[in-house]
């Protein structure tokens, strides 16, 4: 491979990885929001659409 393909080859897969960066992270924060969140509040029909928390603390007593 010549010396100019591989420096455009760095160059582009620099590029590629550069711009890939955001949208991992929002995908990421995305993910830590429904699994810390979002399932935490929703009602689950499977356990009397209660929500997990309220579903452990009847559970529980």
């Amino acid at each position: 491979m010549s010396e100019h393909k591989r420096k455009r080859k760095l160059y582009e897969n620099a590029q590629a990885g550069r711009s890939a960066g955001p949208h991992r992270r929002r995908a990421q924060a995305d993910w830590v929001f429904i699994a810390s969140i979002y399932n935490r509040q929703r009602l689950h029909s499977a356990i009397g659409y209660l929500s997990p928390e309220e579903y452990e603390q009847k559970r529980s007593r």
